[in-house]
């Protein structure tokens, strides 16, 4: 995992060297066809994976539990009220039941993130169905809605593919971004599921310890083991100094360095910035959905962000994740930092479908909430008004 689960960020961290390659040959077959496409365009259909990422799964079997209960009146009239009566009387509809259980043991790691704390469980899947039972979602409609836009993207794949006339070798550097897309998204999750199912295990070396999950999370692995077997004791107010304020070296095989206090704030200060020179008003970044947005700026870098948002508003961002997904979904575009055509910011608005600029490297700083913005995705530019 540690190993392979690189290869995808090497590709196209930085340099974005798979993205300048596909980029350059999609603008020169779009000239010689005289396509009615852009770049951006071409290269955001081309590129998007047809199989379904965690997410994208986890919205559809959330959907056919929906169904489940769309189906039977009885349970339909239950989930119209508050939660706690249908908590109260989920054991009078056996099969629905079931079914949440075994959907909260596969996505219960959904908003954990690399530290959590939130696991979701059963109550709060049966809250989420419940407030769509009182919206009149149709299920069965989203789930078709679901799969004719993955037709509708197949088809529009064969047929660019086609009317740009692609080599062998062009149609598999398509392929292969399309699949580091993928790999891109299942490494993220494979890492969130498997940080919220280590946390059992660092409540027990916490317990061992003495200590809380939050000090164990701020232990070595060297740490942990020699603890763990009685070669070393545990020095609360040093793990305390961590927590505080730390900075960690990781060189080559060598065993971490920790640096607390003084010593860590003197190692951060040597650590080069970014910054905007003056006031910046327009930046560019790499398009990775094509789209045209306007809205008032939020920054949103953590979960507790989320609440800033509102309908319509650019979502700016160091770079996104599992946990801003609400957020984004109310976003009518996504602006970040970092990233390139495999991270999550751009796989999201695909699904998405709206406008994404990624790797402008300072809009987190050059902007601030409240500022009015354009997003020109198809461009990558991002201009305050």
């Amino acid at each position: 995992m540690n190993l392979w689960g690189h290869v995808v960020n090497v590709t196209d961290f930085e340099h974005f060297m798979l993205t300048q390659k596909i980029n350059a040959f999609l603008e020169k077959r779009i000239k010689e066809s005289n396509a009615d496409a852009t770049v951006p365009d071409a290269f955001a259909v081309l590129t998007t994976p047809r199989e379904k990422n965690p997410l994208l799964q986890q919205d559809q079997d959330f959907f056919r539990v929906l169904a489940m209960i769309q189906s039977d009146p009885l349970a339909l009239e239950v989930f119209r009220q508050p939660t706690y009566v249908v908590l109260r009387q989920m054991e009078e509809f056996p099969e629905i039941d079931h079914a949440i259980h075994e959907h909260a043991y596969d996505y219960n790691w959904l908003q954990f993130h690399y530290d959590g704390p939130i696991v979701l469980n059963e109550e709060y899947f049966v809250e989420a169905l419940a407030a769509e039972v009182r919206q009149g979602i149709d299920a069965k409609q989203k789930l078709r809605e679901t799969e004719e836009k993955q037709r509708a993207l197949a088809e529009n794949q064969e047929r660019l593919e086609k009317q740009l006339r692609l080599s062998g070798e062009e149609t598999h550097w398509i392929l292969v971004a399309r699949t580091l897309m993928l790999l891109k998204a299942l490494r993220k999750d494979a890492v969130f599921q498997a940080s919220c199912w280590t946390e059992c295990l660092l409540k027990e070396i916490g317990t061992r310890l003495s200590l809380n999950v939050i000090q164990v999370r701020h232990l070595t692995p060297q740490e942990i083991e020699a603890t763990l077997i009685g070669k070393a004791s545990v020095d609360a107010r040093e793990l305390d100094e961590r927590i505080a304020y730390s900075c960690w070296l990781h060189e080559g095989n060598k065993p971490v360095q920790v640096f607390t206090g003084e010593e860590a704030r003197r190692l951060a200060a040597q650590v080069v910035e970014d910054k905007p020179q003056g006031e910046v008003r327009e930046l560019k970044g790499t398009p990775s959905s094509p789209g045209y947005a306007k809205g008032v700026v939020k920054l949103v870098a953590h979960i507790e962000d989320i609440v800033k948002m509102n309908q319509g508003d650019i979502l700016i961002s160091p770079a996104t994740n599992p946990n801003l997904v609400p957020a984004m979904k109310k976003a009518a575009a996504i602006v970040t930092d970092e990233g390139g055509i495999t991270c999550h910011a751009a796989i999201i608005s695909r699904e998405l479908g709206i406008p994404c600029v990624v790797g402008t490297k300072i809009a987190t700083k050059a902007f601030k909430d409240g500022d009015f913005v354009e997003v020109d995705a198809s461009k990558g530019v991002v201009r305050k008004l």
